[in-house]
């Protein structure tokens, strides 16, 4: 049964994997398409190896390689990832005969110009918001603190300053996205245009912010961000855009390689650690089989991480009790703590899809795609860019990453989420 399933998974991603094509091959681009390639990649790839190749995963991890021995977890999620890909994939055709559809051409060049002209026109403040939080840094920073990298991660006392320089230098990442494209732009818009420096300037600072930031989500973020942006602007040739994702991956293997997650002494120990960092299909499996088949839950109460995520701006010191992320939960019940908040010195990765099982439980397996599913219904209806971006931006970090990794994103996206439904309600 389980060779089966991993079968029907197979041909439902080849089936998804045509139609992706097709739809390029006519223009007919939208968030769908974005995010089909996000779980063909993450929740897709490694579950197939896993059921035709020889399940491989780190030793210290004996909970999740339980999970995935599971044939009864393994039939679940296949049919349960090949549902949601074909949902996906109706959602995307669906909106070739949308009557309100827009060619993407038009769109993107709207987008490039509407980027273009508000970074002219507020230059200065772009480039203040920019630099301060490299200013905040040097002024109130701990500099033995950001002195080391990895090292970090085992630093238990971290200095109060650090909770709002973490704050600000997320915004300026993501504000330093949308620079490096509107440069880009303003490049194909005048060619003799010079760039370079600019361009350099901001991916120094870029730099100098992943380290003081010092998670590997925020590197992720960036590029997520940088390269969507690309193409939904075409602010650069489709040639050039896949030169730079290919030195944007070179770049990332090498960070990996120095953050110790890279290339190891055989392709099987190579796998063994990407399998953990670019893989989502182990946390849903892990949910699934925990929360709904052993009923041995992940959190220590239903909505427990929910809660947190909706009050995070609350300090513990007014809510001692306050629970913790769902990442904090994930990796202690990995070690076979389920239900505590040990804090360990690192963090397995989570998705949406697998915290909405572990808080709601059963009516998780359907919460989950349905966030997804209903982010990219309202990106297709809408004609405003900024939120047709954010909108593809946050459906793909809710499948890699937990919430509270991209907060200020998240929370802007909610903004105009509420002021997109008044528009749409008043033309109505």
């Amino acid at each position: 049964m389980r060779e089966l399933s991993g079968l029907f998974l197979l041909l439902v991603s080849l089936y998804t994997t045509l139609s992706v094509f097709s739809l390029m091959k006519r223009g007919r681009f939208s968030g769908y398409l974005y995010v089909i390639f996000i779980v063909l990649i993450f929740f897709v790839s490694h579950s197939i190896l896993d059921t035709f190749g020889q399940i491989v995963f780190l030793d210290y991890y004996p909970e999740i390689i339980k999970t995935l021995e599971d044939d009864t977890v393994a039939i679940v999620y296949d049919i349960y990832i090949s549902l949601f890909l074909i949902l996906l994939v109706k959602g995307a055709k669906k909106n070739i005969n949308n009557e309100r559809k827009i060619i993407f051409d038009n769109i993107a060049r709207e987008t490039g110009m509407r980027l273009y002209i508000l970074f002219k026109k507020y230059n200065f403040i772009f480039w203040f918001i920019f630099i301060l939080p490299l200013l905040v840094t040097l002024l109130i920073g701990d500099y033995g603190y950001y002195s080391s990298y990895l090292e970090r991660y085992f630093i238990e006392d971290v200095p109060e300053s650090h909770s709002i320089i973490d704050k600000l230098v997320l915004i300026g990442v993501l504000l330093g996205g949308f620079m490096a494209v509107s440069v880009l732009y303003k490049k194909k818009m005048n060619p003799r245009s010079v760039v370079l420096p600019t361009m350099l300037f901001i991916f120094v600072v870029e730099g100098v912010y992943f380290w003081i930031y010092g998670k590997r989500s925020i590197v992720v973020l960036f590029f997520v961000l940088y390269i969507i942006l690309l193409s939904i602007t075409k602010a650069i040739s489709t040639k050039k855009l896949l030169r730079y994702v290919f030195i944007i991956f070179v770049f990332f293997i090498s960070f990996m390689n120095f953050y110790g997650k890279g290339i190891k002494e055989n392709i099987e120990e190579t796998y063994v650690g990407m399998r953990v960092d670019f893989g989502r299909d182990y946390g849903l499996k892990y949910a699934i089989h925990n929360d709904l088949i052993l009923d041995r839950n992940i959190v220590p109460y239903k909505m427990a991480s929910f809660i947190f995520t909706g009050t995070f701006f609350l300090p513990r010191e007014i809510w001692a009790e306050k629970p913790h992320p769902y990442a904090v939960y994930f990796t202690n019940s990995a070690f076979g703590n389920f239900g505590e908040s040990r804090m360990y010195g690192w963090g397995l990765t989570t998705s949406i899809l697998s915290e909405a099982i572990s808080n709601i439980g059963f009516l998780g397996l359907f919460i989950g795609p349905y966030i997804i599913l209903y982010i990219l219904k309202r990106e297709v209806r809408s004609s405003n860019p900024f939120f047709k971006l954010f909108s593809i931006l946050v459906a793909i970090l809710l499948l890699l990453l937990e919430i509270i990794a991209f907060m200020p994103l998240f929370l802007l996206y909610l903004w105009m989420l509420l002021k997109e439904k008044k528009s749409h309600n008043f033309r109505i």
